[in-house]
This record gives C-alpha cells, structure tokens and sequence, in this order.
C-alpha cells in the first residue's frame, strides 16, 4: 500500500504547499493536525513533502492537512459551484428542480466560528445570506447535526473528499472544491424546504386504512379504484408512484393534491 505524503503544513498561521517553500527545517512550519515542527523534504530523487521529524509520529496529519487544505482553497478563490437543488418527496414522484448548478462569489468568509451551538468549517455570505459548508475528508455531517442545521433554518452544504487521493496536487484539488460539482451535496437548503411547506399545503391527509393485506385509502380523489360507487385506492399499487401523492408514512397516511384542478396546482419555478 503507498504510503500518502504530507503536502500541506502551516507556516505563520497560513497554510502552505510543498511546493511554495524551500527545503530543510528553517521553514517555521508545523503539522496541522498535532502542531508539531515538520521538515520540507525536497531532494531529487524522491517526491517532495513535508514529514515529522525522528521521534514524532502523527496519525492525522494528511488527513487533517487536506481538510485545512480546502478551507483555505475557499478562502482564497472567494468562490464556489453549488449544486443543483431539488424538492424531494417521500413517494415516488418526481422530484421538483428549483435551482441547476451556479457559480457564486464569496462575500465573505468565516472559518470554524460557531453559530447557535454547532461549529462548520466554514461561513459563506453569499447574495447576503449565510450558507454553512462542510468539508467532508472522514467524518460525514451526521443526522444530529443536520437536524440542529435544519432546526436553525440555515442552509449548507457538504464538500465531499472522503475518496480523492491524501495528496492531490493543489491545482486539481483547486479545481474540485471550486469548479465542480458532482462532490457536493445539500445537507440542508432552506428555499426546497419552503417550497415543499408550500406544496404541501394543497394537499388533504388521507388516512391508511388495513384491509386484510391490502393498506387502502377512502375517497381517492381521482378515482383509481371504486367499491359499490365508494372511491377508494391501493397505497402500494396506486399512491405510491401516483403524481399526486407527495408524503406517505406507509403505516399511517398519505398526502394527497388529487383534489385540486390541474391548472391551480403549485409548481415552484427554476432559478438560474
């Protein structure tokens, strides 16, 4: 297995690459991970990185290099592409795009600063509002924290880098957090969640009804099935891929906009 070399250290409370610093010990750098002197390694023959010096060891250092390393890509470039955003449901329909991918300029920058009880990696100010980003190098935002980021009404992002290579070279992992957007997804975004709040709002909680093995709800608006005139539906054959249903808990309810005319039905639009 190759063993990763370290290529990003701080240096006066900066961090640098390998690359932008002479080689020896006299660099002032230290490891980001354990604050320890580490040494520029920059011969001929092998490739060049930084490295404890003999007696130190630090299990975290690439990994916690790179983390670092993106922060301060962010920093420095003041600008990031963000994701498509979609209104996603519980059943089977399709999901409502309401933004596509965009690049957007960094206002300004706040680098792990807390906020009502949680610590990001970072704090974008984009268009004037704040946008939480998280860098993922090992550890995923969990639910915990999704759910204390949704409860703040505040929207983020996760940069996901749990598989590119320890030490990529800076330019491609510029170009990564910058540029693409494949590696990252909304952990929160609070305009889907408003405009699924309001989609909601026009439908009618259709309670699940148990019938031998069959889960049924009364009164389907559309009609799918009817017994003696009674209009009634299937969850499973029925609702769960029908384009009005948007919420189902398979043992309680269905949400349903059967009932409202075609032409009133609320349709969030795509912001470029």
């Amino acid at each position: 297995m190759k063993h990763l070399k370290l290529k990003y250290a701080l240096r006066g409370g900066e961090l640098v690459h390998i690359s932008q610093v002479e080689s020896g010990d006299s660099q002032g750098c230290i490891c980001s991970a354990c604050s320890k002197a580490i040494v520029a390694k920059k011969g001929t023959k092998r490739e060049h990185h930084f490295a404890h010096k003999a007696g130190d060891s630090c299990e975290h250092a690439v990994e916690t290099a790179l983390h670092d390393a993106a922060k301060e890509v962010l920093n420095r470039h003041r600008k990031i592409c963000l994701p498509a955003t979609f209104v996603t449901f519980t059943s089977y329909r399709e999901n409502f795009k309401i933004s596509n991918e965009k690049f957007c300029v960094i206002e300004s920058l706040k680098i792990e600063q807390g906020i009502s009880g949680i610590i990001p990696d970072l704090i974008a100010k984009i268009r004037g509002r704040e946008l939480l980003i998280e860098v993922f190098v090992t550890h995923k935002v969990d639910s915990h924290k999704r759910q204390k980021i949704k409860k703040l009404g505040l929207s983020a992002i996760e940069i996901d880098l749990s598989k590119i290579p320890r030490d990529m070279p800076i330019t491609q992992l510029e170009d990564l957090i910058v540029n693409q957007f494949d590696n990252k997804t909304w952990v929160n975004n609070e305009r889907a969640n408003k405009e699924y709040r309001k989609i909601l709002s026009q439908t009618r909680k259709l309670n699940i009804i148990l019938r031998g093995f069959a889960s049924h709800v009364d009164y389907c608006p559309i009609r799918s099935r009817t017994w003696h005139g009674k209009p009634y539906a299937n969850v499973i054959d029925d609702c769960l891929y029908c384009e009005h249903c948007l919420d189902v808990n398979i043992e309680d309810y269905v949400r349903c906009n059967g009932h409202i005319p075609q032409h009133e039905i609320y349709k969030p639009k795509i912001l470029l």
